[in-house]
């Protein structure tokens, strides 16, 4: 991911929250720092990805797997660890769905 579309995927929620009055933005350089500094990076695998409309986003996820965490929790049957309290701060953001829900 190049520096521009680091700085888009962090200064997404700003966008999407801007008429919501109990949003409190973060810093932008702790989430630089979150995304490429950290020494766990060395060790946890992270995947990003930005959902585009044309050039405007209009979504972001970032994955992380920390690796030492996980070998110290016993895995549930499903491979899952049973506690997944994490240090890492929330990288989810899309707006809320429009349109009726379709039934599962």
């Amino acid at each position: 991911m190049s520096r521009r579309d680091l700085m888009k995927f962090i200064k997404f929620p700003d966008k999407l929250y801007k008429d919501c009055p109990q949003y409190v933005p973060a810093l932008h350089s702790d989430q630089i720092k979150s995304l490429t500094k950290v020494s766990t990076l060395s060790y946890c695998k992270r995947k990003m990805w930005m959902v585009m409309d044309g050039k405007t986003v209009v979504g972001r996820i970032c994955g992380m797997i920390n690796p030492r965490y996980n070998a110290r929790r016993e895995p549930a049957s499903d491979g899952l660890t049973r506690s997944m309290t994490s240090r890492w701060p929330n990288f989810f953001s899309a707006p809320p769905r429009r349109g009726p829900r379709r039934a599962e």
